[in-house]
């Protein structure tokens, strides 16, 4: 998935996806009422592997709901934050698209990367998070 692929979902969905100064989060997304959300991904990323990751997580706290404040639970946290990951990695790199790069030789965390355009540490959740679901 491309990161105009990316910011075609927010379109479509009505997300707004804002220019935002949050350097320890590095994005934030927030539910303004019930079907309205925006997205503000921070200023500094320069990397687009970073700012596509960034970005689908983000959709993915949107399109399945998954929030929370700073004063939930850490489980809850971790819940959402999974459910998050989970619908990112099904939109930028499903487990077809995975097991075919494996058949290619992409093997490595930095191959995936490369191939996906997402970063290597979004890569290394979702491929966990398919082995968890036993789909690799």
């Amino acid at each position: 998935m491309t990161l105009a692929a990316a910011y075609k979902i927010a379109e479509e969905k009505n997300i707004n996806i804002f220019s935002a100064d949050c350097p320890n989060s590095r994005s934030i997304s927030l539910q303004l009422a019930k079907d309205e959300y925006c997205i503000g991904i921070d200023k500094n990323i320069k990397n687009t592997a970073a700012e596509l990751t960034y970005t689908l997580h983000e959709l993915g706290h949107c399109e399945t709901g998954a929030f929370y404040n700073r004063y939930s639970q850490l489980d809850i946290i971790g819940k959402h934050e999974r459910r998050a990951d989970t619908w990112a990695a099904f939109q930028a790199m499903p487990p077809e698209e995975i097991k075919k790069a494996f058949r290619d030789g992409c093997t490595e965390a930095w191959q995936l990367s490369e191939r996906f355009g997402l970063t290597e540490e979004f890569v290394v959740r979702a491929i966990q998070i398919y082995k968890e679901k036993g789909l690799l």
